[in-house]
C-alpha cells in the first residue's frame, strides 16, 4: 500500500517504495511497467505496534556539511511516541537493494505530536537550500472518525523542510 516513486540516479532507474504490513518492499524499473523486488526492510527494526504506512525514501543534507544521508520515513497506524498514528524514521545508505542502518534500529520520532502521520516528501522538489519538502496528514487514527464532518474532515500540514543535524555523536532528523 501506498507507494512512492521517485528517480534514483546511481542505477538509472524508478525506485518504488511501498508497506507490506510491518516493513516495506523496494522495487526498480526502467520503464514505469516492469517491476524487479529489490528488497524487504524493516521487519527486525522500529515501532510494530500498527500496520506501517505511507513509507518514504529521501537523501536529506546534513547541516553545516556537503554530506547528505538516506532516511526512510514510516508511518505507523497505532503505538508512536504520543499515542495513536506518527511517523518513524530511520537514517542509513540505500543503495538500490539493501538500506544499511546507521542507528540502533529503534524507532525515532519525525514529531512527538499526535497531528503529524502519513507524510511524504515531493520527489525531485527542494528548498533552496537543497532540503526536501514534507507535508503530513493533522490527525491521528485514535480519533479521526469522530471528527466531525461539516465542511471538511482533517487537513494536510504546512509544508516543512527536512534536514539532519549531529549531536552528541549521533545524526537527527528536524524539520522548519
Amino acid at each position: 500500500r501506498d507507494p512512492k516513486v521517485f528517480w534514483y540516479e546511481e542505477r538509472n532507474c524508478w525506485m518504488m517504495i511501498l508497506a507490506n504490513g510491518y516493513q516495506v518492499e523496494v522495487y526498480s524499473s526502467c520503464n514505469l511497467k516492469e517491476w524487479n523486488r529489490e528488497m524487504g526492510w524493516g521487519g527486525h527494526v522500529g515501532a510494530h505496534n500498527g500496520v506501517w504506512e505511507c513509507p518514504d525514501l529521501v537523501q536529506v543534507p546534513v547541516e553545516d556539511s556537503q554530506e547528505s544521508k538516506w532516511v526512510m520515513l514510516v508511518s505507523i497506524s497505532n503505538g508512536s511516541i504520543a499515542g495513536g498514528s506518527g511517523t518513524q524514521y530511520f537514517i542509513g545508505d540505500f543503495v538500490g537493494n539493501d538500506f544499511i542502518l546507521h542507528t540502533d534500529g529503534n524507532a525515532r520520532w519525525l514529531d512527538y505530536g499526535k497531528d503529524n502521520y502519513a507524510g511524504v516528501t515531493w520527489s525531485g522538489v527542494r528548498d533552496s537550500r537543497g532540503r526536501p519538502i514534507f507535508i503530513g496528514w493533522m490527525s491521528n487514527w485514535d480519533y479521526a472518525n469522530q471528527v466531525p464532518t461539516f465542511q471538511y474532515r482533517s487537513a494536510n500540514s504546512v509544508p516543512r523542510d527536512l534536514y539532519l543535524y549531529e549531536q552528541d555523536g549521533q545524526t537527527h532528523l528536524a524539520s522548519v
